[in-house]
């Protein structure tokens, strides 16, 4: 991903006990094992600008701090104390600062601190922590799930109506945009199955992706 100044950040990831590791020697032969050999090809002639940095508690944890009795009158827990996700995506700052705003708005609404204001400013930042959490919970499910577990008709209609998602808004403008505001909290998980996003998601044909990676950053 190209950051800034002409530099670029990499992530690799790996699950089950196929773990990309820390030392550099062995983070860029792990490289080589991802079935692409363009990653790899890119590593053997960059400059590395710092060590390899690893993070193995990817795992998406939300404390119902909201249900009655759950915490003494007088507390309120935000931010990762309430809500922690998966880092890869990016979320973790904008769920706390919207459940900041959810605060703000429950104490401007109801005329500051009185007597079970907390408990309703709880309530108001677990609504605002579920759209992150339905996306991110949603597309790490088919990765954490065990290998001998059985997905319901449910799940596994979600997981292929994901998928389908996934490889249309890479292609397509409309799709994309629902894609790109759900994720990035600025639009409610409900969009990605709007009438025009679920029509041309089931549809519309998929396409064939790119032989390889694109090397040109594309201007938006």
């Amino acid at each position: 991903m190209p950051v800034e100044d002409g530099k670029w950040l990499l992530t690799l990831s790996g699950v089950r006990g196929h773990h990309p590791p820390t030392d550099a020697a062995e983070f860029t032969a792990f490289s080589a094992t991802i079935g692409d050999p363009y990653v790899h090809e890119l590593l053997d002639r960059a400059e590395p600008l710092s060590p390899v940095h690893g993070f193995r508690d990817t795992c998406n944890r939300r404390r119902h701090f909201e249900r009655p009795g759950a915490l003494p009158e007088g507390l309120l827990v935000l931010g990762d104390a309430a809500c922690t996700f998966n880092p890869v995506y990016g979320q973790g700052m904008s769920v706390a600062a919207l459940g900041a705003l959810a605060v703000r708005g429950t104490l401007a609404n109801g005329g500051a601190l009185r007597p079970g204001s907390t408990a309703e400013a709880q309530r108001a930042v677990a609504r605002a922590v579920e759209p992150a959490w339905l996306a991110a919970v949603g597309a790490d499910r088919p990765y954490a799930s065990p290998d001998d577990a059985k997905a319901g008709v449910g799940e596994r209609l979600s997981t292929w109506y994901i998928d389908r998602l996934f490889a249309r808004a890479a292609i397509d403008p409309v799709v994309g945009a629902a894609f790109r505001d759900v994720f990035c909290l600025t639009a409610p998980p409900t969009r990605l199955v709007a009438p025009q996003v679920f029509l041309r998601t089931v549809f519309l044909p998929r396409r064939p992706g790119l032989p390889g990676p694109p090397e040109a950053i594309e201007a938006v």
